[in-house]
């Protein structure tokens, strides 16, 4: 039993630690994307400007930076990852087809989550340092959780214009 709370607890650190390591990159994107327009048509922006010989630096930064996060995601699958899931990945990653807002709250999610992780790793790397039992930390780390939860930082999407709201359309149905 104690085996298993220890091997469970690794598995966590592990993808805290995995977590966590991404806030430089995070950071750096956010700082980018005040600066770099994203969004339709940005990616031809770039090229013609590139063509034009006026320096597109930090939109490659940008779009390097974005990959390395689509990279990280699918190395965290197991196995190997088709043409479509990786479109699947790319597709749902911040990407320098999406507005700055989008991109932006996409970050700054994933900017909690890495905070978040980074507070799981402490309370387990403590926890095991001070030589608690892995269930005592196992409910350490669930109040982090709890006290930090991941829902709701991403807002609703507004509706499109002329839209039905969704409890008028079950009615009319």
């Amino acid at each position: 039993r104690q085996a298993a709370g220890d091997d469970r607890l690794n598995t966590v650190l592990k993808e805290a630690q995995t977590l966590a390591g991404t806030m430089d990159n995070l950071r750096q994107t956010k700082a980018l994307l005040d600066e770099v327009r994203t969004g339709f048509g940005a990616e031809t922006i770039t090229k013609a400007k590139r063509m034009l010989g006026q320096d597109v630096s930090s939109a490659e930064q940008l779009q390097t930076l974005l990959g390395d996060q689509v990279m990280a995601r699918v190395g965290q699958t197991k196995g190997a990852v088709s043409e479509k899931e990786m479109q699947l990945f790319q597709e749902y990653s911040a990407n320098a087809g999406k507005t700055n807002a989008g991109n932006l709250a996409i970050v700054d999610f994933a900017m909690k989550a890495a905070e978040r992780a980074k507070k799981i790793q402490k309370a387990i790397t403590d926890g095991f340092r001070s030589g608690k039992d892995p269930f005592t930390i196992e409910e350490e780390v669930e109040k982090i959780r709890e006290r930090e939860p991941l829902t709701g930082i991403l807002s609703a999407p507004a509706p499109s214009p002329g839209a039905i709201p969704a409890d008028e359309e079950s009615e009319n149905s």
